[in-house]
């Protein structure tokens, strides 16, 4: 079965608004960078898909796969179901901002799906969505924001409800950000340059 994937990308003043008060808009923006190109990089990787493309206001940062879907001012669910109304194949959403994103979390969605229709990936607060899976004719409203898993359970009774770390962890707080640390999973290194300020130093034996 081949996929589609969508992932959804703010406009850059938009981007990891919650951690305003602690990462300067420069640094917000190289850090949701860095998530999406590696989010974008494991989808290529894993083969399943014969299109995926970046769902934003304006064009990626250089080096992402896949190609970019203007979101044309609309608002993210709207645009969603716009897309997948003119995709006659199975369709994947992932966020944008998984830093312990693997190949195997992919493929779990993909097979959860095509033994169910519908595969919801729960974030760890088991209260938010950070990624769905569907196959052509499953009935299903898109409904991310807060509150979007037990939406998205309700829209699609028969779905299984995915829980996998690297499909858990988002970051949008620095709460977030030290849950992903206290993991202990190894990091993409564009991301951890972002996330452990110091370490390249450190291993070069900097102070």
């Amino acid at each position: 079965m081949t996929w589609t994937a969508i992932v959804p990308l703010k406009a850059e003043p938009l981007r990891k608004s919650r951690l305003a008060a602690a990462l300067p808009l420069e640094r917000r923006i190289a850090l949701s960078e860095a998530l999406h190109r590696h989010v974008m990089r494991s989808i290529a990787r894993s083969g399943l898909f014969a299109d995926s493309m970046t769902l934003s206001p304006t064009a990626p940062a250089d080096g992402v796969p896949g190609r970019w879907q203007p979101d044309e001012g609309l608002e993210v669910n709207e645009a969603l179901s716009r897309i997948r109304n003119a995709t006659p194949g199975p369709l994947m959403v992932i966020n944008s901002d998984l830093p312990l994103l693997r190949v195997a979390d992919i493929k779990a969605l993909a097979t959860a799906a095509e033994r169910t229709g519908c595969t919801i990936a729960a974030d760890r607060h088991g209260t938010g969505t950070n990624a769905v899976a569907l196959l052509p004719g499953v009935a299903f409203a898109f409904a991310f924001g807060p509150g979007s898993l037990e939406a998205h359970a309700n829209a699609a009774p028969g779905a299984r409800i995915l829980r996998r770390i690297g499909l858990g962890y988002d970051l949008d707080t620095l709460e977030d950000i030290a849950a992903v640390l206290k993991t202990g999973r190894i990091l993409p290194p564009e991301v951890a340059r972002w996330l452990k300020p110091g370490e390249n130093e450190r291993r070069a034996g900097r102070p």
